[in-house]
């Protein structure tokens, strides 16, 4: 007694199993409603069909293998069969060549589906009732299989399950519900403590803790009067004060006594600005013109003077002026008094290179650069000015 009959496989394939009959309880279950997107192959590749016309060979996949006849007692033929759908692409099963989609197993996608439907007319298809595959040639640009309806057998365990997906109930086992620690299932999968890991009541945030009594998932320290290390790379334990605070020095520090030092990166008194508060040419004659300096937050600043180092038509004179009004009025409208001299010994720079290096703490809110021309009438007086404030 042979497992095959005359007629069938001669040979088992390597990507076919025997169809052999489960053991155990099975159940036939109806699935309903299903949609079947269809396929082709795109120069060698499995692509969507997005509407490919009338004649295109197509493949589907029900989501179910193993499809029975309309009984539901034996895998299904095209002469009894339990698949329905409804489709304009598809409308004509034919019976499904077995011995051709077997040889074509190791080919590629595309020639096995055109070795399947070789000779099919549009809209003929054939079903794989062991696979759930579906090839078939289109007769129109519809794109998919519609209410797909079929039978198929499940295996059946006690009340704990049975079905598919959705009916199986993953919340019992042969029939009794599960319960994690101290707490049955949800929806969710909690993590609950088991009750011997409390004393006096529940380990949640905001409940009573006595200390040295209750147990609970704390962070612990150790306390310890001497101060071991630990090797590099090595783990340790948090040590705390015999007061249970975390110990971040020794508890011999005296913050009257003693201080922690620290460095400031980048320290704001090497920092600097440097700017050309001036740079004109040709100042028309008889004119007076104000540049300001802010002075908030800077310690020193240095102003270097240029001419064009000819003497022009228009007597050029320079003088510095401040301010100490710091109300927030805006600069060019506080009051100011000149300090040329108190800053730099001079009374004004006339038609001349100037420097000044304003090397003491200078207390004013603004610091202004003062240039007047003579009327002379020539319009040729030059002058550029450099600051450098330090902070």
């Amino acid at each position: 007694m042979t497992l095959l009959n005359t007629g069938q496989q001669l040979e088992v394939s390597e990507q076919r199993r025997l169809p052999v009959d489960n053991v155990g309880t099975d159940a036939i279950t109806p699935v309903t409603g299903e949609t079947v997107q269809l396929y082709f192959y795109n120069s060698g590749v499995y692509t969507i069909d997005a509407g490919q016309a009338a004649g295109v060979v197509v493949v589907g996949k029900l989501a179910y293998r193993n499809v029975k006849n309309a009984l539901g007692d034996v895998t299904g033929t095209y002469n009894d069969t339990s698949l329905s759908f409804t489709s304009t692409a598809l409308t004509t099963e034919v019976k499904f060549p077995n011995i051709i989609a077997e040889r074509n197993d190791r080919l590629t996608g595309t020639v096995k589906a055109a070795a399947i439907t070789e000779g099919f007319a549009n809209g003929e298809y054939c079903v794989d009732y062991r696979t759930g595959a579906i090839y078939g040639v289109k007769a129109d640009a519809s794109v998919t299989l519609t209410s797909t309806a079929y039978k198929v057998e499940t295996n059946t365990s006690g009340s704990g399950g049975g079905g598919i997906a959705s009916d199986v109930n993953v919340a019992k086992v042969g029939g009794t519900a599960v319960t994690l620690g101290q707490k049955a299932m949800a929806a969710s999968i909690p993590v609950v403590l088991p009750s011997d890991q409390t004393v006096g009541g529940a380990d949640v945030d905001d409940s009573a803790f006595t200390a040295g009594t209750d147990q609970g998932q704390v962070v612990m320290g150790f306390y310890d009067t001497t101060d071991d290390e630990v090797d590099d790379g090595d783990k340790g334990a948090l040590k705390m004060t015999a007061k249970r605070r975390l110990e971040t020095r020794s508890e011999a520090y005296d913050s009257s006594t003693q201080s922690d030092r620290t460095a400031e990166v980048n320290p704001l008194n090497q920092q600097y600005v440097s700017e050309t508060l001036i740079d004109e040419t040709n100042i028309t004659a008889n004119t007076t013109t104000y540049a300001y300096i802010d002075m908030a937050g800077v310690k020193y600043v240095g102003i270097q003077g240029e001419t064009s180092g000819a003497a022009p038509t228009d007597v050029l004179t320079v003088t510095f002026e401040a301010s100490v009004q710091d109300d927030g009025t805006a600069a060019a409208s506080c009051d100011y008094q000149d300090v040329t001299n108190a800053l730099t010994g001079s009374a004004s720079f006339v038609d001349t290179d100037f420097i000044g290096i304003l090397d003491t703490v200078l207390p004013v809110k603004y610091l202004r650069v003062k240039y007047v021309t003579s009327a002379g009438g020539g319009n040729d007086a030059d002058l550029t000015v450099y600051t450098k404030k330090l902070y």
